[in-house]
């Protein structure tokens, strides 16, 4: 399961020399020469309008027993590109690996599917409006693994409103909201076909470069219902509430590590005011974020 959100903190770092040397023969014939700086060009990268991070996510997941019932590790590239100061394209895609405990599938390699984002920025800005927003199309390709269901879920398309305002010294407050609908190639009813999730992330950095974070997740699924064979009834998906408290240390402000915790203390339909077993299906992970340029 990925990481919910990570938060980018922006800290000052030193700039990565260029070296070039230069020889030169006698006046009747000249030759330069130049040696290739690896450092020169992710300077000259870092100055221009792309930027290419990765992200990797080691974690264990938790049965319905509360028992460690298998490892993973996710593992994403993302390519942005900013057309101007406030629009933006990005591309993300990576291979998930797992390791179930007990099971007879053992050990998967997986491609976690691949996403195309534009976003807007600066739509409110918090001097103005006192708070800034940006929005975000989003679509997304799945890979066949993840159709563990048989949902026959090959993609879907989505929207985001991004909203965030720091409310004091070090504390903010970060709120999306999000809708999904996915391509589906059946068109069964019990197919899950639209999704909306409202998030609330508040943040609190601390110790200079250390922060704090949980993030609060509500999530409703839109026309999942359908029917058995004998016609009862039946609800295959369930909304819920996440929550997923973290922590992490900002290096640089290109790369940081944090973990996490992500749980589902309420379900519905379940006739509980809790869900039973608050550990039940969580998941704890560490993580490292890195930006090349």
């Amino acid at each position: 399961m990925k990481k919910i959100l990570l938060i980018a903190l922006f800290v000052a770092t030193g700039a990565v020399a260029q070296e070039t040397t230069t020889t030169s023969a006698p006046a009747t014939t000249s030759d330069s020469t130049s040696t290739f700086s690896f450092g020169g060009l992710l300077d000259d990268l870092r100055k221009s309008p792309l930027s290419l991070s990765f992200s990797n996510e080691v974690g264990s997941t938790r049965g319905t027993d509360h028992a460690v019932n298998g490892f993973y590790n996710d593992f994403s590239g993302l390519l942005s590109y900013k057309l101007t100061d406030k629009d933006s394209f990005r591309f993300n895609t990576g291979f998930y690996a797992s390791d179930a405990i007990g099971k007879a599938e053992e050990k998967n390699v997986q491609w976690t599917g691949a996403t195309l984002r534009y976003k807007r920025s600066q739509i409110l800005v918090a001097d103005k409006h006192g708070v800034d927003m940006s929005a975000e199309f989003r679509l997304n390709a799945f890979d066949k693994f993840w159709d563990k269901d048989g949902d026959k879920r090959t993609g879907s398309y989505s929207f985001r409103a991004n909203f965030s305002r720091e409310l004091m010294n070090n504390v903010s407050m970060f709120t999306q909201l999000r809708y999904d609908e996915y391509f589906r190639t059946s068109s069964a009813a019990k197919v899950g076909r639209r999704k909306f999730v409202a998030l609330l992330y508040p943040s609190w950095v601390f110790a200079k470069d250390w922060y704090l974070a949980t993030a609060v997740s509500f999530n409703w699924y839109i026309g999942a219902n359908g029917t058995t064979e004998k016609g009862k009834k039946i609800q295959k998906y369930t909304n819920r509430i996440g929550f997923a408290p973290e922590v992490g240390y900002a290096f640089n402000k290109d790369f940081s590590i944090g973990a996490y915790w992500d749980s589902t203390p309420f379900t519905s339909n379940d006739g509980k005011f809790f869900a039973e077993g608050l550990g039940k299906g969580s998941t704890f992970a560490t993580y490292l974020s890195y930006k090349l340029f």
